[in-house]
């Protein structure tokens, strides 16, 4: 019995031991989780220090200040076009980001669409007229061009996977016009969709972040942990603290051989389309009928070179096609993924010639897409309207039944300000405008119109206007060049009133045929 009754106590005190030694055991993990938590605490802080204060470093040398005189599209006033007497022009304010050396800039469709002309402020404070190269309204991305001398900082973007929820991020950009503030957060969500509401605009596919954004603010890069651009700020929810939106790189990366266009502004064919999947580029929507197709590129190669020079992704691969040419040999090393056992693991040379672009008349495809037909303005008939910017075109022709449906009638002398939301600078660019509208697509065109104030007639006579510019579009009616010059001295000289009758018609979804 006293044998049964000390293995009893033995065997509790083993359990009592065990006991306390479990206990101590929570209690040293305990411990050193609470310690394990302060010093991470502590590298928390650092992390965020560091993480912004290197990207702002590295990369605020690639942000620019998007200015230019703002209007507000909603109240569709006469000063976006024309000069008006005792009104000091006020300045928008955004950001961009340059995405190529060479002057490309990545901005906000909705900060351009709300200036008459784009002006990009480097952080040396000089500033340099900007040309709109790439515009797409629905997706809230613009593509801007300036001159430059030398090469400047361009980011990178995160190309090979989609962004995860609860990653950390930062942004440089302009808020309420305070130049190169620094912000930082996380992703707080994917595929939102956020109402533009000073354009009527609703974009899709957005991610969501805990930034601090603010007027001022859209445009601007969101900087991942690796120093990659993850998206660009669009919008923020009004009323709401640190709830904001952005368009996310994968969307930006669709959307760049679009902006850029460089077979139309190059004048050659491509044939192909692209596609993207984990940083790499795939051949999509092969023309069949191109020298690319005919040399044997196929729909799903990848690409992994151009000439020899690899491609790292969609930007690589365009900066390589700003170059590009008409008539140019093109040898495209490319692989099929749907294919093995082929020579060098499915490797192999596509070598063609870029076709030229046959572009079509400007008042051709005007006409067949819009029903008119165009001129440029003449130096005068552009003083003697006093409009603030040359890029606008007097309508010569009018297919009526296109526009019989209009409250507002158009007639020619009218001048088109802005077509599809751009202002085209050139015939050229008119051109490669009307060759991305396709049938269906509803756009707004900007009808202007100036008229003497005293006698109401047009400052901008069609006929006359013919007879004063020989073109290679327009005929002078049979007449000699001195009647024409003399035509020419007599109309400007009548197109000088006291006073102007300006006048602006929008046309708002125009259906292209």
């Amino acid at each position: 019995m006293k044998n049964c009754i000390n293995k009893r106590q033995t065997a509790c005190s083993a359990i009592q031991f065990s006991i306390v030694l479990f206990s101590v055991f929570l209690l040293s993990v305990f411990l050193t989780s609470a310690s394990e938590a302060q010093i991470s605490g502590s590298d928390l802080k650092r992390f965020q220090y560091e993480f912004s204060h290197n990207i702002y470093k590295q990369y605020a040398d690639a942000v620019v200040y998007v200015t230019g005189e703002f209007i507000d599209p909603k109240k569709k006033e006469l000063k976006e076009f024309f000069k008006i007497p005792n009104q000091k022009p006020n300045d928008s304010i955004g950001t961009g980001f340059f995405i190529t050396d060479s002057g490309y800039v990545l901005t906000n469709a909705h900060g351009v669409h709300k200036s008459v002309s784009a002006v990009v402020e480097l952080r040396n404070s000089v500033r340099y007229n900007a040309q709109v190269v790439g515009f797409m309204l629905e997706e809230d991305l613009a593509l801007l061009k300036i001159n430059l001398n030398e090469p400047v900082k361009s980011v990178t973007f995160k190309e090979d996977a989609e962004i995860e929820v609860g990653e950390p991020i930062m942004s440089i950009s302009h808020p309420h016009g305070l130049k190169y503030s620094c912000t930082q957060g996380i992703i707080s969500a994917a595929g939102r969709r956020s109402l533009l509401s000073d354009i009527n605009v609703t974009v899709d596919c957005l991610l969501q972040t805990d930034m601090s954004i603010n007027p001022g603010s859209s445009g601007g890069p969101w900087f991942n942990v690796d120093g990659k651009v993850v998206a660009l700020t669009t919008s923020r929810r009004g009323g709401s603290d640190n709830i904001a939106f952005g368009v996310s790189a994968q969307e930006i990366l669709r959307k760049l051989p679009a902006l850029f266009d460089y077979p139309h502004r190059n004048g050659f064919v491509r044939g192909f389309e692209f596609t993207l999947k984990d940083g790499c580029v795939y051949v999509d929507k092969l023309d069949q009928a191109s020298s690319a197709a005919k040399a044997g590129l196929k729909n799903g190669d990848r690409i992994l070179s151009v000439n020899g020079t690899p491609i790292t992704g969609i930007v690589s691969y365009l900066n390589l096609e700003d170059k590009f040419q008409a008539e140019q040999n093109v040898e495209l090393t490319v692989k099929s993924e749907q294919t093995e056992n082929n020579q060098e693991n499915g490797e192999r040379t596509v070598a063609f010639t870029l076709e030229k672009w046959n572009a079509p008349d400007v008042n051709d495809a005007l006409w067949s897409k819009v029903g008119l037909k165009v001129r440029p303005l003449t130096d005068e008939e552009f003083k003697t309207c006093e409009l603030k910017s040359s890029y606008a075109y007097v309508i010569t022709e009018i297919n009526k039944d296109k526009f019989e449906n209009k409250e507002h009638k158009i007639v020619p002398g009218d001048v088109i300000g802005k077509i599809a939301g751009v202002r085209p600078e050139n015939l050229s660019e008119l051109n490669r405008l009307l060759a991305r509208l396709k049938s269906g697509d509803r756009i707004n065109i900007t009808i202007l119109r100036a008229v003497n104030a005293e006698d109401k007639t047009p400052l901008v006579s069609v006929s006359a206007s013919h007879a004063s510019q020989q073109s290679e579009t327009f005929e002078n009616n049979g007449k000699t060049d001195s009647e024409n010059e003399s035509d020419s001295h007599d109309n400007s000289k009548a197109q000088k009133p006291k006073a102007i009758t300006k006048t602006r018609i929008d046309i708002s979804d125009f259906k292209v045929k």
